[in-house]
């Protein structure tokens, strides 16, 4: 194949991936089913997507570093460029929290305990025009919202495991039932009047009940809506655990890190090499390097940033996911270093994990 006929296959693949990813992404905001099991179907479309192109024109794998040999020293670079980073990664997300994000640092091991990771994300339709009461989580923080449109008003009982101190926003008013001083388990929230909303956050307990009361008897009960999918519940039960970082941790493997590797820096960017090894050698140059960073490592790392950056998340672009280019320069040195996604994978996804085991002491 000619120089142009590889760099077409490279983009033309790129573009078609991309729009699949985007496409899942879009649904998820309106399928509950594809939000449930979008890293999945995203992870099946890179794999499956570097996989056919390399069967089409059949290719070894080893030749897109997809192979087991030499193990031992990916393993090695991927570890030790963790280690690296980490001090380094520790000070700038500090400061981007802090500075940039304005949020306030507080570290306590408490906030390791995170709720259910189906509760996790705002839903799309709190808010909407509807009466109900939605329950999310963000982090380690429980949050309750209230809405009326105008029926009879209910009461929205608030329970939890140890004593704490709700904060709210909008016209909610919330009254202790136990305790003294506002220090209470059990918590009474009411919204101001027939036609308002308001929500409530609950830091603290480590389990939490909430169910709804009508004002008067015989008065229609409320529908409750949890988590981001709004999954109609008679009533909310939810105790916070460790259990999302073994989840989470297998999930960046599986289905982020791995998929994301094996297509990025296994396939693309191996077809990218040759096709800049293939023009340099049609026009008679030496292919240059400069301290092990080719022109396909900057290539593909522009494409691994664009491809986060168009992605909606949560239904809107997020332009500082544009930043991964960075990381991903490294990722495709490792994998030009070793000759394997291993190393990059390993790195990739300790990458993401520091960040998410940042995350939870910004509030």
């Amino acid at each position: 194949m000619t120089s142009k006929a590889l760099f077409r296959e490279a983009f033309l693949v790129y573009l078609a991936v991309l729009v699949l990813v985007i496409i899942a992404a879009v649904a998820a905001g309106f399928i509950p089913t594809v939000a449930d099991f979008l890293y999945a179907i995203v992870a099946l479309v890179f794999v499956k997507s570097a996989q056919r192109m390399m069967d089409r024109h059949n290719h070894e794998n080893e030749r897109f570093g997809l192979t087991w040999k030499g193990w031992p020293r990916g393993v090695a670079y991927g570890l030790a460029f963790t280690l690296v980073t980490l001090p380094l990664f520790s000070l700038g997300y500090y400061w981007w929290e802090t500075q940039v994000l304005e949020r306030h640092f507080e570290y306590d091991a408490g906030n390791y305990f995170q709720w259910p990771t189906e509760l996790a994300g705002e839903p799309v339709s709190w808010g909407a025009e509807a009466t109900g009461v939605w329950v999310w989580s963000d982090k380690s923080t429980l949050n309750v919202g209230v809405r009326n449109k105008g029926s009879a008003n209910n009461v929205v009982v608030i329970e939890g495991d140890t004593p704490f101190v709700p904060q709210r926003r909008g016209t909610v008013k919330a009254f202790p039932v136990d305790g003294t001083a506002g220090n209470a388990r059990v918590w009474r929230v009411e919204l101001d009047d027939s036609r308002s909303r308001g929500q409530i956050i609950v830091r603290g307990p480590k389990s939490v009940d909430v169910r709804i009361e009508p004002t008067v008897e015989g008065n229609e009960v409320w529908p409750l809506y949890q988590g981001r999918n709004a999954k109609e519940k008679e009533d909310f039960q939810a105790e916070r655990s460790l259990w999302w970082i073994p989840l989470w941790v297998a999930t960046q493997f599986l289905l982020i890190a791995l998929p994301e590797e094996y297509f990025y820096r296994g396939w693309l960017q191996t077809r990218l090499e040759e096709a800049f090894a293939k023009r340099a050698e049609e026009r008679g140059r030496k292919n240059r390097t400069f301290f092990g960073f080719s022109a396909a490592i900057l290539v593909a790392s522009v494409l691994f940033g664009l491809g986060h950056l168009l992605v909606p998340i949560g239904g809107a672009l997020v332009a500082t996911r544009m930043s991964v280019f960075f990381p991903s320069l490294l990722f495709g040195w490792l994998r030009r270093r070793t000759d394997s996604i291993l190393a990059p994978v390993i790195y990739h996804a300790f990458s993401n994990l520091m960040v998410i085991f940042a995350a939870v002491h910004f509030f």
